[in-house]
This record gives C-alpha cells, sequence and structure tokens, in this order.
C-alpha cells in the first residue's frame, strides 16, 4: 500500500514539473531568435530585348525575432568578384522575421578592372551574398539560388564597377542601337530602339517599331519615320551601346 502512494505522488510531482519542462525549451528557442543576425538572401537574374543579364531583385529574408537596420547588399560572384546590388538611402529597417523583394536599379553594363564583365545566367552560378549592417558586415544564409562596403570581408575580391548611363532619365546599355527624342506637344518624348527595331516609347507615335531594312543607319531611321510620321519633329542618334 506503501509503495502504490509512493508511485501516486510521484506521479503527481512529475505532472507539476510537465508544464515547465515543455516551456524551458520553447523560452530557450524564442530567446535565441532574438539573439544575433541572421539573414537569408536570393536574387532574381533576368534579361530582356533593351537590357543583357542583370540582377533585376533581391530577396531578404530576417531570421530573427528582432529589427535589423541594413545599409546595402552585395554580392560574390564565384569566390572573387564582388558586385554592388543595391544601397539604401536612407538605411532599411527589417522587421522582425520579415521577407521583402527590392528591386534593384539598372545599369548600363558592368567592367572589372579595363574589361566588361557579364553576370553568368547559369542556375548553378555561385553567389555568395553579403551586408552592412550596424554590426558590421554580415554574410547572408543563401536561398533559393545555390552599400556601404566591409572592407573586411571584401579583401581578396576583384571588384565589379557598375556604370549607369542614361538620356533623358532612361538608362540605356548595350542592346539599344539608337535613341529617336521626338515632341508630342508640348512634352518631349525619348524613344529607345533595340536592335531588331522596337521601341521602348510609343506615345503619341503611329508605329511601335523601325523596318528592319531601315535599322542600318541614323539616316535609314530618320527617313522612316519620315515616311509614316511626316509632321513629327524628332531627333535620331546612335546610342554607342551605352558609353557615350
Amino acid at each position: 500500500m506503501t509503495e502504490i502512494c509512493n508511485l501516486v505522488f510521484s506521479s503527481q510531482e512529475f505532472l507539476k514539473l510537465v508544464p515547465g519542462l515543455v516551456i524551458f525549451p520553447l523560452s530557450l528557442y524564442l530567446a535565441i531568435k532574438k539573439i544575433g543576425v541572421s539573414i537569408s538572401c536570393s536574387a532574381q537574374m533576368g534579361e530582356d530585348r533593351f537590357f543583357p543579364a542583370q540582377v533585376k531583385s533581391v530577396v531578404l529574408s530576417n531570421n530573427k525575432d528582432r529589427p535589423i537596420t541594413i545599409y546595402d547588399v552585395f554580392g560574390v560572384f564565384g569566390d572573387h568578384i564582388q558586385f554592388p546590388m543595391h544601397q539604401f538611402e536612407p538605411p532599411l529597417v527589417l522587421k522582425a522575421l520579415e521577407t521583402i523583394s527590392i528591386a534593384t536599379e539598372r545599369y548600363s553594363f558592368l567592367t572589372v578592372g579595363s574589361d566588361e564583365w557579364q553576370h553568368s545566367m547559369a542556375p548553378n552560378e555561385k553567389i555568395d551574398f553579403y551586408i552592412t549592417t550596424t554590426e558590421g558586415g554580415i554574410k547572408c544564409k543563401s536561398f533559393a539560388k545555390p552599400m556601404m562596403i566591409a572592407q573586411a570581408i571584401l579583401q581578396g575580391y576583384v571588384m565589379a564597377t557598375r556604370h549607369t548611363k542614361q538620356i533623358n532619365g532612361k538608362v540605356i546599355s548595350k542592346k539599344i542601337r539608337f535613341i529617336m527624342v521626338y515632341a508630342v506637344g508640348n512634352d518631349e518624348k525619348t524613344a529607345l530602339i533595340e536592335s531588331g527595331g522596337l521601341l521602348d516609347e510609343f506615345t503619341g507615335l503611329g508605329f511601335n517599331s523601325i523596318s528592319l531594312n531601315h535599322m542600318q543607319s541614323v539616316e535609314k531611321v530618320s527617313e522612316y519615320v519620315r515616311s509614316v510620321s511626316p509632321d513629327l519633329k524628332f531627333h535620331v542618334r546612335e546610342s554607342k551601346g551605352g558609353r557615350f
């Protein structure tokens, strides 16, 4: 009888401890979620008829249950080329456990030293992501695809310099063959013409492309425009591949 009573008593005491045994790991987990910095990163690559392969957007995911201030994001391609992806002005405050997508600014081309350099579109291209925070340079966890610069992290890397060439507020690249500036009433419009003759802007025009037979020179393009819009006031120039 005494043994049965002791067993019942022990069971009751154990049941009193169960809530604590369950809550302690949860409390420990929640505490760990608030310590340190852990950011996951991925980048979306893309190209179109007007621009070569570029980083189009960056996804940032805060793995911690506390906000983090981010100044810039940069990537390291193939272990040796560092590329500034996005600089936040003002700094980005990424909320606790928040995931956001940032559209990066377009650019004309990249150079490493004096040589032009192009992103690889290969799905297995190795990219390491880094961010600059109030706590220094942090390497991100990569997902989805296997700027104040933190100099200590970047030692030994070759810098890819970002170049952005614009005309009338529009970024151009080497895929742009001609540039046409024209008037619609009192407004001035700028149309970028890619190598296939397609216009990115055709407001007020009666056409949205140039005949391929006329994509040989500024004179030929102008001749085509005059033939389809004789009253249009315009000027055509060569883009020189974004290298004015």
